[in-house]
């Protein structure tokens, strides 16, 4: 059974089942709002075909073929003088995939990555490349408003190329997601990055030399050069585990003093 989703407005006027499913569906509200006022209006300016790709039935993929309306605006002092219906049960505007399509994406690109995620969907009859998959992860870890501002963090390098060009990798150890891709690992690309997020306090961090050599705010964490030989000798033991908290990790509240930080029975010689 094809299953779309449960929008009253779409009617489908035409299956046809061959390598791939393809729908033919055209919209029946009699209004449509003005995305901009907000003002109802039922004077259709015109008629246009909108292509869709959704998730797969029985491992083929399907492709949604829409048939959908633009309108005037009535109100006047309106600037939106016509406007595209919107199908926000379905997709975004201007989007090539249906909602639930990208959300499946994004969970394969958290998983296993941009090209790996992309193989998999090609195997399933998704249709995503690459770049669309990291580009739907980026959107999806944006922090809005009512997200945790994260607080512990990870620093490492990726390869666009081995040996010679590398960019900075940043997790969230405490929810276990990656934040962001920066485009180098240069000092000041992660300095100016870390700044912008006052509420870091923890940084765990690869062993480069570049990354050493970072000066965080006073608000945020200090990498000190004289404390990393020390940081060596101890490992993060009550709640994360050796891999997210290893001998680069810094912590703002134990950096304060020129002498030996006083870890406390949270840390164990090795």
């Amino acid at each position: 059974m094809i299953i779309i989703p449960d929008e009253p407005s779409i009617q489908v006027e035409e299956v046809e089942v061959a390598e791939e499913i393809t729908l033919t569906l055209r919209t029946t509200s009699p209004t449509a709002s003005c995305p901009l006022c907000g003002a109802q209006s039922s004077q259709i300016q015109s008629r246009y075909i909108r292509t869709l790709r959704d998730l797969p039935s029985v491992g083929r993929p399907i492709r949604l073929i829409m048939h959908v309306r633009r309108f005037f605006c009535k109100k006047r002092t309106c600037s939106q003088k016509i406007f595209t219906e919107r199908l926000p049960e379905l997709c975004c505007p201007h989007a090539q995939r249906t909602k639930r399509l990208q959300e499946a994406l994004c969970r394969l690109g958290l998983k296993v990555g941009g090209q790996a995620g992309a193989d998999i969907g090609q195997e399933q009859g998704m249709s995503g490349s690459r770049d669309t998959i990291l580009r739907l992860v980026r959107q999806s870890q944006k922090f809005a408003s009512s997200e945790p501002q994260p607080r512990v963090v990870g620093l490492d390098d990726w390869a666009w190329k081995r040996g010679m060009r590398y960019g900075t990798l940043i997790c969230d150890l405490e929810r276990g997601l990656p934040i962001d891709l920066l485009a180098d690992r240069k000092v000041s690309t992660v300095e100016a990055w870390l700044k912008k997020h006052p509420s870091i306090d923890t940084v765990s961090r690869d062993g480069s030399s570049e990354y050493a050599s970072v000066q965080m705010e006073d608000e945020v964490c200090r990498f000190k050069k004289k404390y990393l030989p020390l940081f060596a000798q101890y490992r993060w033991k009550n709640g994360y585990s050796d891999g997210q908290f290893g001998r680069n990790t810094c912590r703002n509240s134990e950096l304060g003093s020129n002498t030996l930080p006083s870890f406390g029975p949270d840390f164990a010689l090795m």
